[in-house]
């Protein structure tokens, strides 16, 4: 099985991103990433650590393959890891950070929709920013097109 955690985050990509923005050391004692690409690092070293095969992809996020046996042991990884590298700790944003990053979010979306994927609609602003920016529209796109839709419409990244 071939599994690609990209941005590290279908788990809340933009609010993951301007996490950053805090050089405050959370409960760990690990400062927050300052980019994406340390924050990709910190993850594929621990997962490495942690006995998988990871390669940081350029275009964004960390690809993993292993057998599907072992997707809950990947899982807990990938779990651990976030908390101990201080990838998860994520700051509460301005209300003109949500309102840009949903625009954002919106015009990737409209963007991927342009590329030809029927993908679902973005939650409203009031649970986007209930959610604390938990929503990209990357979460739906199909694994085998996910370079070529980061090459016609990037993920959008505010640090």
């Amino acid at each position: 099985m071939r599994t690609v955690v990209r941005g590290l985050a279908l788990v809340g990509t933009l609010a993951f991103l301007l996490s950053g923005c805090s050089a405050t050391a959370g409960a760990n004692g690990m400062p927050p990433p300052t980019s994406q690409a340390d924050a990709n690092e910190r993850m594929a070293n621990c997962l490495e650590e942690s006995g998988w095969t990871v390669k940081v992809d350029p275009a964004g996020g960390i690809e993993s393959e292993y057998p599907s046996e072992q997707e809950d042991a990947y899982s807990a990884d990938v779990g651990s890891c976030f908390d101990s590298t201080g990838v998860n700790q994520v700051r509460q944003l301005s209300q003109d950070e949500y309102r840009e990053g949903y625009e954002l979010m919106q015009e990737t979306l409209q963007c991927l929709r342009g590329e030809g994927l029927d993908l679902p609609d973005a939650p409203s602003y009031q649970q986007f920013a209930d959610s604390n920016a938990a929503y990209s529209p990357y979460r739906d796109v199909p694994d085998e097109r996910f370079d070529e839709m980061i090459a016609a419409c990037p993920q959008p990244q505010l640090w």
